[in-house]
């Protein structure tokens, strides 16, 4: 009887341990979150910007302003933050493009490889250079399988949103 309820006690323990990591670790998310979100609208407004659409990914948020036909990443490493802006005016093409390795799943008498997601990337590509613009939305070993449907989701999101603008950019010029 007593090593049942030490063993119930043991579970207890270990199972509240768990709820309160993910607490922690949820409201660490969500304060990342809002203090990018806070920076990329002080960056935005220190350059006249007004972004009519904003949203995290992960280390990075993206905000559009679409009356100025601009793009802003506000990327966090470890102490900096790293802003980039894109003048869609500039841009040839945006799309989506997943990256895929290869796994050996075989045995030593036959060769059986599975193809997996490493990255999901949202590519750009410029009229003057021919350098492109990577935008990684998703990248395995970094981010969890869990998130990968979510995050492919926001790089078609975007890659709508980016490629009609550049649409109705192409059409206003001609």
């Amino acid at each position: 009887m007593h090593s049942v309820l030490a063993a119930l006690l043991v579970v207890t323990f270990i199972s509240i341990l768990c709820l309160i990591l993910i607490f922690i670790n949820n409201r660490q998310r969500k304060k990342n979150a809002r203090d990018l979100v806070s920076r990329i609208s002080k960056l935005g407004e220190d350059k006249n910007l007004t972004f009519s659409k904003v949203e995290v990914v992960g280390q990075f948020v993206i905000g559009l302003d679409e009356v100025k036909s601009r793009i802003m990443v506000l990327t966090r490493s470890e102490t900096n933050y790293d802003p980039l802006e894109i003048d869609l005016r500039d841009v040839k093409s945006c799309c989506k493009r997943n990256i895929y390795k290869r796994i050996d799943v075989g045995t030593a008498k036959r060769n059986e490889f599975e193809n997996y997601v490493d990255e999901i990337l949202l590519l750009f590509e410029f009229h003057a250079t021919t350098e492109q613009l990577n935008l990684r939305f998703y990248e395995s070993g970094v981010n969890s399988l869990m998130e990968m449907s979510d995050l492919d989701q926001k790089a078609k999101d975007w890659e709508t949103i980016i490629t009609a603008t550049i649409k109705e950019l192409k059409r206003k010029r001609a």
